[in-house]
């Protein structure tokens, strides 16, 4: 889901490291990898703690994520908590720093392995910062409904890469509440937050 979203940030980083390689300076092969290795390592640790969290409260409280109509509303809450999440001081600076990859790169630059993986785990940080609401709404719409990953993964897609981010940003709010009122107003229940 997220790597549409930061091709942008792989692609700038391998053509700075390619540009070096050309310039006779220092870039190892295969720092692209690792840059990437780093950032997956930030999200799967995100996605790791998540699920234990999640499986926590499940194991905690037996019947708290069920498909009955309290679930429900349940799911309506964490929808809500991500739209609200799109307007914090939080999110507008983790955008940032996911948007601008040459920024993020000339500034950041670490040379080596070790530094290619400290970058994607940075990255990565910024990214899980810019995201986790999302993700979380999404364990609330199914996490395993490839149509609601696609439409988060949309809309990640929409906040880094379109040219007007503060649009972007804002209209991803407003879905999430269309989204968050039409889990409220439906007369199926919802299986998202289902096990």
């Amino acid at each position: 889901m997220m790597f549409p979203s930061v091709a942008p940030m792989v692609v700038s980083y391998a053509r700075i490291h390619s540009h070096r390689r050309k310039m006779g300076r220092y870039a190892p092969p295969g720092s692209t990898a690792i840059f990437v290795a780093g950032y997956l390592i930030t999200w799967t640790a995100f996605c790791v703690i998540a699920y234990l969290l999640y499986m926590s409260v499940a194991s905690l409280f037996p019947g708290f994520f069920t498909s009955e109509q309290g679930s429900r509303y349940l799911a309506v809450g964490v929808i809500m908590v991500a739209a609200a999440y799109q307007f914090t001081a939080a999110k507008d600076l983790c955008l940032m720093k996911c948007r601008t990859p040459m920024d993020f790169i000339l500034h950041r630059m670490r040379h080596g392995y070790a530094g290619a993986l400290r970058m994607g785990l940075e990255h990565g940080a910024w990214c899980v910062g810019c995201c986790w609401a999302l993700m979380v709404a999404l364990f609330a719409l199914g996490v395993m409904s490839v149509g609601w990953m696609a439409v988060v993964g949309a809309f990640i897609a929409a906040e880094k890469m379109l040219p007007w981010k503060r649009f972007a940003n804002r209209s991803v709010a407003v879905a999430l509440v269309v989204i968050a009122l039409g889990v409220a107003l439906s007369p199926a229940p919802t299986d998202g937050m289902v096990m």
